[in-house]
Order: structure tokens, then sequence, then C-alpha cells
């Protein structure tokens, strides 16, 4: 998830989204005589997070989650809560995004700071807040996660979580925070606002999913008495399990993501140009097909990506050995796709993550902490590179040499037990929490 959840919220329509409940367990036999109420009800968890974004890769962290909730305790029905309000996964998501983007870009920074969290503060308490109330008053408890929702962009997710546990307050639920992701630069009342609510909860369980997030947990949310945080890796590592490996045919491709660099300049306080970024990945494609590679460039699907592609396949889309996928629909379409490439190109970090979880070796474009930080986790740090920096030519050759190295198997086995294990621990605290 990689970019935050705007202003600009989508379809008002929408109303609460409640998953579907898990298969019905197995009926007793004929002879023994069991009343109703002797079956045990099913534990109703609220999950929040953003699992309808228009970028899938946050739709695969959700499923994956919910999926390895019911593998863990087949009584368990996750509730999905979008804090962007979204209630399906839909192309039209997003389609305001790019020009609120634009427009909050060039505010002025004192103003944006009071501006745009005070506009989402009405938006979140008058539209998005009865909704979860309603949601949550059938749960028994709430996970937070995953994915990087302890980031503050303009106080987006503070303000939304901060509501959202006030709520959950209310009514004692126990919360557990999951695998999610850290970031660093935090204003005061951003990290004020949320750490409020989080001494306010009842807190059984915080996880985040890499070293570096336990590190900036500690500097933001330690320092306001907040408790430590384990390590649970990235639920998309478990991608592979849920959804599945579908038969692909074809000559090898290398998958290229396109990220837009607005969304780059969003997260990252370097210089991200347009003209720039768009030029360095025509070469790298071009690169690729002269080492008799065929490319597949594609999006996670944020609205603002599939804008830059759009640029990139106006000037490349006809050359040989270059190709352009076609908008994915839901997070298998993506997962299935990323599972087919014999090597992925990305900034996007869960274009790596699930790559990964099909053993599929990755380059990482470096342009924010979270990144760097997964890659060390793997081992592979050396396929990180900086595109402001580095020749595409090094690219292409970095790819043939991540094709022929392939994936460790103990470190790619053990990430994902320990993804496994962290999670089936969760639902044991949720379950005697209950």
């Amino acid at each position: 998830m990689e970019a935050a959840e705007r202003l600009m919220l989508d379809d008002p329509r929408d109303a609460q989204h409640l998953s579907n409940p898990p298969d019905t367990p197995d009926q007793p036999e004929e002879t023994i005589d069991h009343s109703a109420d002797e079956t045990p009800a099913a534990a109703r968890v609220a999950i929040l997070n953003v699992k309808y974004s228009p970028n899938l890769g946050d739709g695969i962290i959700a499923e994956c989650l919910e999926g390895e909730l019911r593998r863990a305790r087949p009584r368990m029905e996750p509730v999905s809560i979008d804090l962007a309000g979204r209630t399906r996964f839909s192309a039209a998501h997003g389609r305001r995004r790019t020009t609120a983007l634009s427009i909050i870009e060039r505010l002025p920074a004192g103003l944006r700071a009071l501006l745009v969290p005070a506009l989402l503060l009405v938006l979140v308490r008058y539209r998005l807040a009865p909704r979860w109330k309603t949601a949550l008053a059938a749960c028994d408890g709430v996970i937070i996660g995953g994915g990087a929702l302890f980031q503050d962009v303009d106080q987006n997710f503070p303000v939304k979580i901060a509501e959202a546990l006030k709520l959950t307050n209310a009514r004692r639920l126990p919360v557990a925070i999951a695998s999610v992701g850290v970031s660093a630069e935090w204003s005061t009342a951003g990290r004020t606002r949320l750490a409020e609510q989080l001494r306010a909860a009842r807190l059984l369980h915080i996880s985040v999913r890499d070293d570096l997030s336990a590190e900036t947990w500690r500097a933001t949310m330690g320092t306001q008495g907040i408790g430590p945080a384990t390590i649970a890796p990235d639920p998309g590592l478990l991608s592979a399990r849920h959804y599945g490996t579908p038969r692909i045919s074809g000559p090898p491709r290398v998958g290229l993501c396109v990220t837009a660099p607005i969304a780059l300049r969003l997260h990252h306080e370097g210089a991200h140009d347009d003209g720039q970024l768009e030029a360095w990945m025509r070469a790298v494609a071009r690169q690729l097909t002269a080492l008799r590679r065929d490319v597949v460039l594609f999006t996670n699907g944020s609205p603002e990506d599939r804008l830059f592609r759009d640029r990139l396949k106006a000037r490349i889309g006809r050359e040989p050995g270059i190709d352009f996928a076609p908008d994915f629909a839901e997070p298998r379409e993506l997962a299935h796709a990323l599972s087919g490439f014999d090597c992925v190109l990305a900034h996007r970090l869960h274009a790596c993550i699930v790559a990964y979880s099909y053993r599929v070796p990755t380059i990482g474009f470096a342009w924010d902490s979270k990144l760097r930080s997964f890659f060390q986790l793997t081992g592979r740090g050396a396929f990180v590179i900086d595109p402001r920096e580095t020749s595409p030519m090094h690219v292409a050759d970095l790819a043939v040499t991540a094709i022929e190295q392939g994936v460790d198997e103990k470190v790619h086995t053990d990430l994902l037990q320990g993804a496994t294990d962290a999670i089936h621990a969760l639902t044991g605290q949720l379950a005697v929490a209950g």
C-alpha cells in the first residue's frame, strides 16, 4: 500500500462490507442430539486496512491475512473494514486521486499541514465512522493490519486509525496490530493523535513486518508509552499458498512494474522527475530486449501508475519484445501475473513480495526504506538499485544475474513459515481474549 489514501473517498453509496463466513463445519452424527445453543458461535474479527485500494497489493495483503486466519481457526469470521470506505474492488476507485494528489502537492507546506487533516477528519467522522460503528457492533475483536498503515502523510492514517480506535475503545474490544509497516516521518499532531487512542486501547498484540519497522515503532510509538513490537513477516508472502499457481505457457518474460513519479514524490524526500523516469524506464525495457528477454510492463493498479504506463505505451508499445499487461481487476489476477515472470523489476513493494512468494527473483528500485528493508530481510540487498544513479544496461545485466542465481530456498522457507506462525499465534491470542 504503498500510497496513502487521500481525501477523495470513493463511491459514497458503498455500505460496509462483511466478508463471507467460512465453510460450514461437518455435521454431527444423527445419534447425537446437539441443541443449537451448544454450537460455538463464530468469532467475528474486524480487520482494518485498505483492502479495496486500487493498488491491488493492498488487497493481496488483506486476502492472504484473512485466508490464513481461517486456516488457523475455521470458526473465525473476518469482517473487512476498508479505512477509505470502499466495499469492493473496482477500476473506478481512485478516479479522482491523481487530481487530488496534484492539488495537494502544490499546497504551501503550512497550509497543507492544517487544511488536509481538518478536511479529512470531517469526512471520516460524518461519512465513515457511522459505518464502522455498525460493523464493530457485531465484532468480538479487531485487527489493524497489514500493510504500511503506520505512516503519516497529511495525517491520513493517524486520523483514520485514531477515529476507528475511539469506537473500538468505547466497546473495550481486544485490539491486535499485525504485520504493519512503520514509517519514520511523523508530525507531532499525527503521532499524538494516534498514541492517545493506542494507550486507551485493550492492546493484545503488536507486530511489525521487518526490523526497520520495529526500530521505527520504538522511536515513534515506544516513546509515547506504547508497548514494544515483535516481528511478523508480511502476509503477502503467503500469496502462492493463497492463490495457487496457474498454468502459464509461453516464452520467458521479465515483468517491469510501472510506478508514477508523483507517487514516489509523495512518500520520498528526493526528487523524482517525470521525464527522467519515463526515459529511464523506456531504456530499461529496450536493454532487456537487447539481451533477448521479452518484457511486460504492468502496474499494481493505482490510477496514477496507469496513466504513467499509458505514456510509456504510447512511446514503446509497438516495439518488438515489449508488451503491456491489461489492467487487473482483483488481487488474484495480479498475483497470477507475477507468478508467471522469470524476474520482476519494481518500485512497488508488494510486486516484489508477491513475486518472491512464488520464488520469482526480483530487482528493487529504491525509493523508500521499506523496499530496502524487505530485500535485506530476504538476503537480497545486492539486488536493490537507485534508478537515478544506475544505468539501464546495468539493470538489465543485474536482472539476468538474478534469474541465474534464483531465490535462496532456506531463507524463503523460513520467511513463509514465520508469516504463517505469526498469524496462527495471533488467532490464539484473540481466542483467549474473546
